[in-house]
């Protein structure tokens, strides 16, 4: 009977530990535009945030993925701090476009608040 009971106690706990029980918090930063996963057109849905004590950006997508970049000195924009993908970047309209694969973002020139 004992078995019985720590099995139902152990399948409880294993059922509230997958319910979560808290929700993840939202990133915290600023809304930029961004084109993920190849789109056309831009959709202010992503956040920017910054890590300027690690000297890095990190841009959260609305799904919860994110991409993380290396500031570069003097502000000459970004690297993918992973390394994995390159960064082509440009000046568009006052803000830094960036592409890292099949997706673009549009960073502000200068640091946020």
């Amino acid at each position: 009977m004992s078995m019985r009971i720590s099995s139902a106690l152990l399948t409880l706990v294993l059922v509230s530990a997958c319910s979560g029980g808290t929700e993840s918090e939202e990133p915290q930063g600023e809304a930029i535009d961004c084109a993920l996963a190849g789109a056309a057109e831009f959709e202010r849905v992503c956040t920017y945030e910054e890590l300027l004590e690690e000297q890095q950006v990190v841009i959260w997508h609305p799904d919860g993925g994110f991409r993380r970049f290396d500031l570069l000195p003097g502000g000459a924009g970004v690297a993918s701090a992973d390394g994995a993908e390159q960064v082509i970047q440009g000046i568009m309209g006052g803000m830094l476009e960036v592409t890292v694969g099949d997706d673009r973002y549009r960073l502000p020139t200068a640091p946020m608040p």
